[in-house]
């Protein structure tokens, strides 16, 4: 069962931190379960272990995107990122704004952190 603190702990995620507001949590409630993304019991406890310990979000999100495309973790979590797009207040954090060159630095090391967060995330998974 998806709860509303579950939705508000990605939708935080998904927005770096940033407040969340309570239309898109509706909204991911009502669609989670119009589209039955119910997790495995593998799943269940992926799921747990990443609401109890938020630090781990991304690492696992990471981790599933590379090995496990078909997660239902994944697309739960793709569901909040589509509904947050559409949001008007966050609107700006979606979309693609003119960058300084110095700003190509800043991707490779996005790129890296992406790799490693790929590599911690895959050992977070085979312990759960």
């Amino acid at each position: 069962m998806q709860t509303e603190k579950d939705a508000y702990i990605i939708g935080n995620y998904l927005l770096n931190n940033k407040q969340i507001i309570k239309e898109p949590i509706q909204l991911y409630l009502q669609a989670i379960e119009i589209k039955k993304l119910d997790l495995s019991e593998k799943e269940k406890k992926i799921w747990h272990f990443m609401m109890e310990n938020q630090w781990s979000i991304g690492y696992i999100d990471a981790a599933l995107a590379f090995s496990s495309q078909a997660s239902t973790i994944r697309k739960r979590l793709l569901v909040m990122l589509a509904i947050l797009e559409t949001i008007p207040e966050y609107a700006h954090l979606f979309l693609s704004h003119k960058r300084p060159f110095t700003y190509h630095l800043y991707i490779v090391w996005v790129g890296l952190r992406a790799v490693l967060k790929t590599i911690v995330g895959s050992i977070i998974l085979k312990f759960i």
